[in-house]
């Protein structure tokens, strides 16, 4: 919520009302009732929802940016189409950090879980631990959890910036 406060001041614009009701939602939703209220033990999908509907929003916030960097081009298809391959590149932008955040708290903090990296994970040894001594980890998934999380995340951000985006792109 923060970041909406920080780039009406650094970009000297004001958030419509309505856009800043829907950050406010979407923030209480990414974390409060994800986190506090352990959305994601009772909802499996909360999570996919989520990214999908970070693309929808940031692609919004892109259309708004996008066009004030370009409020002085003049109009017609070329003004069109910048503006929304900045909007599409924001939404791009917007879900690779979120994707380097999760991999931060998980580097950082062992017992955290954000990328799913643990799903699948086959117990070993007596103890119930998981690690192997060389600090390697064995999994039932192909491809391991986190990359699996972690491309199905990008990928539905992506579609849901696109879902967005094509129609703008139509109707303008």
């Amino acid at each position: 919520i923060s970041a909406v406060f920080l780039a009406e001041y650094v970009f000297r614009f004001r958030v419509s009302v309505p856009l800043a009701i829907c950050c406010c939602i979407f923030a209480f939703c990414a974390n409060t009732i994800s986190n506090v209220f352990c959305m994601y033990d009772y909802f499996r999908r909360w999570d996919k929802i989520l990214h999908s509907v970070s693309g929808i929003l940031f692609a919004v916030i892109g259309l708004g940016l996008a066009l004030l960097l370009v409020k002085n081009q003049p109009d017609g298809k070329r003004k069109v189409l910048t503006v929304v391959l900045i909007a599409f590149l924001i939404v791009l932008a917007e879900g690779y950090l979120w994707e380097m955040f999760e991999f931060t708290v998980d580097t950082v903090d062992v017992n955290s879980n954000t990328q799913g990296w643990m799903d699948g994970l086959v117990q070993i040894g007596a103890n119930g631990e998981y690690q192997i001594p060389d600090g390697m980890y064995l999994t039932s998934l192909r491809r391991g959890g986190a990359i699996l999380d972690t491309m199905s995340d990008l990928i539905l951000n992506f579609a849901g910036g696109l879902l967005f985006l094509i129609p703008c792109l139509v109707l303008f």
